[in-house]
């Protein structure tokens, strides 16, 4: 199974407030694959410091959409990650026909996923192309820890040489 990972391109202080984090993760349509996208998801929101209660509903939602693109785009697909302020935007993207191929399966077993989703969801959105489709769903995360700490040191004091010690010395 190959996957690529996307880290979060906004690692400074300065910048995580402005532009927010994202991080995404691309896979074959395989059934192993929707384990690697909730473990990927799992691990990106808790270095993010998503609430755990709000973590493992987005999760669920990550491996329910997974699900889906395996079953029905049997192709690549992509699961993306966006967190801006207190608002997670999860888009999961699959390259496969754009016409969904009935799957058999035991009776009841299939159906309720779309509808797990828009229950823990506050927003969903599909949009269908001719290489496929994305699922867009945006869920309030109340609680996120924003704020970073990064330890500050003071450059430990050396005795200048060289062209330093010149420079100081003329200056004086």
């Amino acid at each position: 199974m190959s996957a690529t990972f996307v880290p979060d391109p906004a690692e400074t202080a300065a910048s995580r407030g402005s532009v927010g984090r994202r991080a995404a993760v691309a896979l074959a349509a395989r059934d192993r694959c929707v384990r690697a996208t909730r473990r990927f998801s799992a691990a990106v929101l808790a270095r993010w410091g998503v609430p755990s209660e709000k973590s493992e509903a987005a999760v669920l939602i990550v491996s329910e959409l997974a699900t889906n693109a395996v079953r029905h785009g049997r192709s690549d697909l992509t699961v993306a990650l966006a967190l801006v302020g207190d608002t997670l935007r999860i888009d999961v993207t699959d390259f496969g026909d754009p016409t969904p191929r009935p799957v058999s399966s035991a009776a009841g077993e299939c159906g309720r996923g779309l509808d797990i989703v828009a229950f823990l969801a506050d927003r969903t959105e599909t949009c269908q192309e001719a290489w496929g489709r994305r699922v867009t769903v945006t869920v309030g995360v109340t609680g996120v820890r924003h704020e970073v700490r990064h330890e500050v040191r003071a450059p430990e004091s050396r005795p200048l040489v060289g062209q330093a010690a010149t420079e100081k010395a003329r200056l004086s």
